[in-house]
This record gives C-alpha cells, structure tokens and sequence, in this order.
C-alpha cells in the first residue's frame, strides 16, 4: 500500500468527479453526477471506515467548500461544520447556545428564533 497522504486538492477532484465534473485524464463509461453533499458522504466513508482520506477533511454546511478542519472550525453538530470563511457569519444564541446565523438587520441577533418565540 502507499502511504502517500491524500491533498485537499485531491479531494476536490474527488469530489468534481463525482459531481459530473470534467475529467482530464480519466474516460468513464458512466460519470457519476452526485450533489455535492452525497458526494462529501463518499469522502467520509473513505474517511471513516477505509481510513484512505484524511479524518481533518470537512465540508462546510453553509458554503459546501472542503476545508482543514486542523486550521479552525465550528460545529454546529456532530456532522455539522462550518469553515472559517463563513463562521464570522454564525454567533452563538445568548439563551441556548445555539449557532445561529448573524443578520445585520437584526437588532436582537444573538437570541436565536426558537428562544425569541419562547420569550414572546
């Protein structure tokens, strides 16, 4: 077996293939066109039971890029992660401590919906 470490780039080709995305080197009788989340459930299989890809690959809930997760994260759950880029976007709910998404607009933006109802 060859114990070369799989990129995030490779990955990302991993990914458009699966997507229906051009290939440059490979001919495939039938391409598969998964959505971008199915095809993250590929990779974590690969991931978790095949040990092939490594475990810090994540795809991000809100953008659905593929991002390090050793370079910083949220999670909003278990199988929920959100990338740097996007977490300036998430506060945490003051009353439950839920992600919630941060609105500009929103003068009371660190309640999330569910806690404003109960407050109601």
């Amino acid at each position: 077996m060859n114990n070369t470490e799989v990129t995030i780039e490779q990955v990302e080709q991993f990914i458009s293939m699966l997507t229906g995305g051009e290939l440059e080197n490979l001919i495939l009788v039938e391409q598969p066109k998964l959505s971008k989340r199915a095809a993250f459930c590929v990779v974590y299989y690969l991931q978790e039971e095949m040990r092939i890809i490594p475990d810090t690959f994540e795809m991000c809930m809100d953008c659905e890029d593929i991002f390090d997760a050793q370079y910083g994260y949220i999670r909003q759950s278990d199988n929920a992660h959100i990338c740097p880029d996007c977490a300036s976007e998430y506060r945490y709910c003051i009353e439950c401590g839920t992600l919630v998404p941060f609105d500009d607009d929103d003068d009371d933006d660190d309640v999330c919906q569910r806690c404003k109802k109960t407050d109601s």
